[in-house]
């Protein structure tokens, strides 16, 4: 079997989380919103909620858990690119930030909430 790269990881990581999304009632509004400074994976709506989803895949979840490689920088920057975004698209609106745990063996997803509130 051919080794697979970390682009085509994470844009299988990235159409399993945006299937879990609408299997779980949201509506994907964007993927992979580029600006100069960053990228936010997937911004997906709930009712009048916006969510920036950061998608952190892996082949199985036999070392570290995905979401530990989100630290305090990319945190940071999705912060940022989620205030590009709503100043582009409206402004303020109520919005959420999640992080898709995709395990590809196993074929699953964990969505963290609210991942990036501080203490």
């Amino acid at each position: 079997m051919m080794k697979e790269n970390n682009k085509t990881i994470g844009r299988q990581g990235e159409d399993m989380a945006a299937l879990a999304l609408q299997q779980k009632g949201f509506q994907i509004v964007c993927r992979n919103y580029r600006k100069s400074f960053g990228e936010i994976d997937i911004i997906a709506q709930k009712k009048d909620k916006l969510y920036f989803v950061e998608v952190k895949a892996r082949r199985s979840g036999a070392f570290a858990r995905p979401a530990e490689s989100v630290g305090p920088a990319k945190r940071r920057q999705v912060t940022q690119m989620a205030l590009a975004y709503m100043g582009e698209h409206g402004g303020e609106r109520d919005c959420s930030f999640l992080v898709a745990e995709v395990y590809l063996q196993e074929k699953k997803v964990h969505f963290i909430e609210d991942s990036f509130a501080e203490d």
